[in-house]
Parts: C-alpha cells; sequence; structure tokens
C-alpha cells in the first residue's frame, strides 16, 4: 500500500510568508473583537429574539373610513401597504382618537404610558374576501424597553379594490423603542437614535 506524506519544509521565503500570514489574521482578529461597541440603551437585533415575550392587553381596531386619518406626525411608512405608527404620550393618543373618531367605548380601556405605549398598524390591502379583520400584533419581545414586535398579516383572497385602510392599536407594557418590526414575512429595522 503506497502512502503519500506532504511535509513542509521552511524556507526562509516560506517562514517570511507564513509570518505575514499569521500577523494579518492576528491583526484582523483583534480588530474585529475590539469593534463591537455596545450602548447600555442599545440591544442588538438578534438579542431581541430571546428576549421576554410579552402578551398584549389593550388592542383597538377600526376602519380609517369617512376621511379619517392618523396625523402625519405619528406615521412612520414602512411600505406602500404599511405604515407603522407609536403613540408615546397621552397628549398623542387624545390626538389620534380625536383623528379616527373612537368612540367613548375606549374611555375606560386608556392606556398607562409612564410604563409602556401603543403600537399601531395601518394596512391598505383591498378588501378581504372573508370578510375577516387581516392584521394583529402576533407578539412582542422585549430586552429592557427595546421591542421586536412581529404582526400577523392574514393571507387570503382580497379584492383588488382601494378601501379603507385597516387601523389596529395595541397597547404594549414597557415598550419604549422600536427595534424590528416583522410582518409576516417582511422585516423592517429601525435605528433608535
Amino acid at each position: 500500500m503506497n502512502a503519500l506524506t506532504i511535509v513542509w519544509t521552511p524556507t526562509p521565503g516560506n517562514r517570511l510568508r507564513l509570518l505575514l500570514h499569521a500577523g494579518f489574521a492576528l491583526a484582523m482578529g483583534a480588530a474585529l473583537c475590539g469593534c463591537e461597541h455596545r450602548s447600555p440603551h442599545r440591544v442588538p437585533s438578534w438579542e431581541l429574539t430571546q428576549a421576554v415575550e410579552l402578551t398584549p392587553a389593550l388592542t383597538w381596531r377600526v376602519r380609517m373610513t369617512d376621511g379619517r386619518s392618523v396625523p402625519p406626525d405619528l406615521v412612520q411608512p414602512l411600505c406602500d401597504e404599511f405604515d407603522l405608527v407609536h403613540i408615546r404620550t397621552a397628549a398623542q393618543w387624545r390626538q389620534l382618537r380625536r383623528a379616527l373618531d373612537l368612540s367613548n367605548a375606549y374611555d375606560d380601556r386608556a392606556p398607562d404610558f409612564s410604563r409602556g405605549s401603543i403600537v399601531a398598524l395601518i394596512a391598505r390591502l383591498g378588501e378581504p374576501a372573508a370578510g375577516t379583520w387581516p392584521i394583529a400584533l402576533q407578539e412582542a419581545r422585549l430586552d429592557g424597553s427595546d421591542a421586536s414586535l412581529r404582526f400577523w398579516f392574514g393571507a387570503g383572497l382580497y379584492y383588488p379594490l382601494e378601501t379603507a385602510p385597516f387601523f389596529t392599536a395595541t397597547y404594549v407594557p414597557g415598550l419604549k423603542t422600536i427595534r424590528v418590526v416583522h410582518i409576516n414575512r417582511r422585516t423592517f429595522a429601525f435605528n433608535p437614535d
């Protein structure tokens, strides 16, 4: 049985090349390890997947008909179909309630903005053939006050009509900063600065 053995024999040129490659690899490794700077107020979005999952308590749903619209300073466009709304104060909540003409039935469910905030999704989808409500906040994961939100968007047949957008708002305890929003397979990331 024949075996082949390869032996590296050091020569002056090979040693120099080996030292250069090893030095370069060591320098890159040290630089990459030192690149990570984390502020105590910012959490990398990959850590949010392991964060505590909360069950949202208060939810409001309304169709934005008859010229109702959310004040533009509260809206963060995500794409053509979806906009995100983040309500952090009682004054913003009152402004939104007036703009969408939410009835007095919601008065007894006033959220505590010192302990959380409201996140809402506006969806311009067409009209669902099944007649069901097409969006909901599925989960909120918090690491400190940074959040990863996962919205559910109901798949199915939608009539391609320009109809009133769907508005779903949910109070999330502990929420201060939104870092990542997932809507089914779409992901939107935010820089909190």
